[in-house]
């Protein structure tokens, strides 16, 4: 009976213990990856406009506030590629350059105007700092972020994949009246992340 009862007690402080370690990982995880502010992705975004779909390669590595998209695809001309900050970008295809703010070529490219500057945060899994405040936020009972409205979209996280240490999101949509978009990350790196090593 004593064996018994002892059993039950240490099988319980186990899952105390490994609960209370699983919550900490989660927290830290979480905290973290807001820091990580080198790190590359290689996805798969599809656009929906009122004319028409397309598909696009991309290829995207955020460096700090500066960031370096490569897309391949349709578009009209094949492949670009963007390099740029919050404030302005450049599209360099060729020897033709335009200099404008990333919404402003988000739209000439893809005829959608993509907030490339709250995506660096929802792609992460984060509401983006810099926009005001998101609304009707929905959390997993884990406290993962699901979906929620923010700088005009209305953003579902659909799916998330582990990463190193990280748990990022997978597959991600984006919704602003006649306008949508799925983002799927096959691959994130965050090798070259000071946060990471």
């Amino acid at each position: 009976m004593k064996n018994t009862i002892l059993l039950w007690i240490g099988a319980l402080l186990f899952m105390l213990l490994f609960g209370c370690a699983s919550n900490r990982f989660q927290a830290t995880s979480s905290s973290s990856i807001s820091e990580l502010d080198n790190w590359k992705i290689n996805a798969k975004l599809g656009i929906r406009t009122e004319k028409d779909a397309q598909s696009i390669h991309l290829l995207w590595h955020q460096q700090g506030e500066k960031y370096q998209l490569r897309l391949n695809g349709p578009l009209g001309f094949g492949s670009a590629q963007i390099k740029g900050d919050s404030n302005q970008a450049e599209i360099e295809k060729g020897d033709q350059s335009i200099t404008a703010s990333p919404q402003q070529l988000a739209i000439q490219l893809t005829g959608m105007p993509l907030p490339v500057n709250a995506l660096s945060w929802w792609i992460k899994g984060l509401l983006s700092p810099q926009h005001p405040a998101a609304s009707d936020i929905k959390r997993s009972q884990t406290g993962r972020l699901e979906s929620f409205h923010q700088a005009g979209w209305q953003i579902s996280i659909l799916s998330y994949s582990q990463t190193e240490e990280y748990l990022v999101p997978k597959k991600i949509t984006g919704r602003q009246g006649e306008l949508s978009f799925k983002l799927i990350i096959s691959d994130w790196d965050f090798s070259n992340n000071k946060a990471a090593e």
